[in-house]
């Protein structure tokens, strides 16, 4: 929190100081998919080549994550990106804006957070699992499904092992540093 006296950043300052460095929202480990708000929203995602597909009968359209409009930084598609995306403002960001949390402990979260889902993406690789199209919990679960059918063991069993260790601490970090407290639904 700010001493008295110090100035904090507003909420565009750490939009460019955190975002660009994080990506979580748009590179699939945050959210599976996103949803589009209305018919122009949707003109623009198919305009942007996005792969839209219906959502279900009361949720219209949506896209799915890693989102291809998302460079590894910064969205190609920004000024006109979907309502969910310009609305979506993580609770760590939420909190530097405000002055709850300084910018270096804010970067510092961010880089546990992808190094854990980094760890997580070359686990599930290592089992036979990871795939850079889908979103990090699609694999996941992808895994569990097929991990039914067949016996784990030796190795298997050891990365298996370390994998679900992993995905609980990118859980526990998911949820406390990046989703707000009254809850976001893409």
């Amino acid at each position: 929190m700010a001493a008295s006296g110090e100035s904090t950043i507003n909420q565009c300052e750490a939009i460019h100081g955190l975002c660009p460095t994080c990506g979580l929202c748009c590179n699939g480990v945050l959210f599976g998919s996103v949803r589009l708000h209305d018919d122009n929203e949707l003109r623009i995602c198919q305009d942007a080549g996005f792969a839209c597909s219906a959502a279900d009968e009361t949720h219209g359209w949506q896209f799915p994550q890693p989102c291809s409009a998302f460079d590894g930084a910064f969205c190609r598609i920004y000024d006109v990106r979907p309502g969910r995306c310009r609305d979506f403002h993580c609770d760590l960001l939420q909190r530097v804006a405000a002055g709850e949390c300084e910018m270096e402990t804010a970067l510092s979260r961010i880089e546990k957070t992808k190094e854990l889902a980094r760890k997580v993406q070359s686990q599930l690789h290592e089992l036979g699992f990871g795939r850079q199209d889908l979103p990090l919990s699609h694999q996941y679960q992808n895994y569990q499904a097929a991990k039914t059918d067949r016996p784990i063991k030796g190795q298997m069993a050891f990365t298996d092992g370390q994998l679900m260790g992993t995905v609980f601490q990118l859980t526990q970090a998911l949820k406390t540093f990046f989703f707000p407290e009254a809850g976001f639904s893409p």
